[in-house]
């Protein structure tokens, strides 16, 4: 992106916005309510109501709902780009440091690069898998290997992270290190 000339403004990133300040303190305090509070590299997962793309909500003044992760970004930087994208794929972190200002098209190619396109239905990437079995199936439950904590970090239902670590969903069949192979 090229830099722009002294005093100006550029159409993605608005230095400043007329009619979006800052959020009010006020809601600031009930918003931190609703996430789970982790050290600062962690992603902070929010725990209040979601919208069906999988992304948190929240009520400004109590008329407005913005998404969470784009109250978060603006309350951090004082400014809403028109996209906020996740630097660690979790729909449901509100951590400023983990988001980023951008396009549609850089949310396109963040995902392209990801390999999180696929049918539609593909949330999770090979790794993100792989972490969920190691967290899980290692005996962590405790130490963030618990369903509920996983659905929720992974933008998944409970349900389904079970499944990843029985191996019993299609393309993420294991092989459990602890059971005999059968030929």
């Amino acid at each position: 992106m090229r830099t722009p000339k002294a005093g100006a403004t550029t159409r993605e990133f608005p230095l400043n916005v007329i009619g979006m300040p800052r959020p009010k303190t006020d809601n600031w305090i009930r918003f931190q309510k609703k996430y789970d509070h982790a050290e600062p590299r962690e992603c902070w997962i929010w725990h209040d109501r979601t919208i069906n793309s999988g992304y948190g909500i929240f009520w400004v003044e109590g008329s407005k709902k913005m998404t969470a992760h784009r109250y978060a970004f603006q309350h951090a930087y004082g400014y809403l780009p028109p996209v906020v994208r996740h630097s660690c794929d979790t729909k449901l972190c509100v951590n400023p440091a983990h988001l980023l200002p951008g396009t549609h098209k850089d949310n396109s190619q963040d995902m392209a690069s990801r390999h999180r396109m696929g049918g539609g239905n593909v949330k999770l990437t090979a790794e993100q898998i792989e972490q969920i079995r190691r967290r899980f199936i290692s005996g962590n439950h405790g130490r963030g290997g618990n369903r509920r904590q996983l659905a929720l970090e992974y933008g998944v239902n409970a349900k389904h992270i079970w499944r990843i670590a029985t191996g019993r969903t299609g393309d993420y069949r294991i092989t459990d290190p602890r059971r005999k192979a059968t030929a």
